[in-house]
């Protein structure tokens, strides 16, 4: 069973990655006029990582608030993300 403080952990660093990208998006349209690519994503490094970042860990989050468990194996959270 996944603890009440590791579910508050994925909450706090998917919507810390999620405003992140936001930001990002919304910077580039402003720069560039136009929404972003999937190469513009991926030829930026630190913005493709977070994009990989979310789906990873809202799928973790997803799969911890459904069953209730989730594989601690695959469950280190960035140092980043602090609560």
């Amino acid at each position: 069973m996944v603890s009440e403080d590791t579910i508050k952990k994925l909450q706090k660093y998917t919507l810390k990655l999620k405003k992140d990208i936001k930001d990002w998006e919304h910077s580039f349209q402003d720069e560039h006029k136009r929404i972003p690519t999937q190469v513009d994503i991926k030829s930026n490094e630190d913005v493709s990582y977070k994009y990989k970042s979310y789906q990873k860990y809202k799928r973790k989050l997803e799969d911890a608030l459904k069953e209730g468990t989730v594989s601690y194996t695959h469950l280190t959270l960035p140092t980043i993300c602090s609560v």
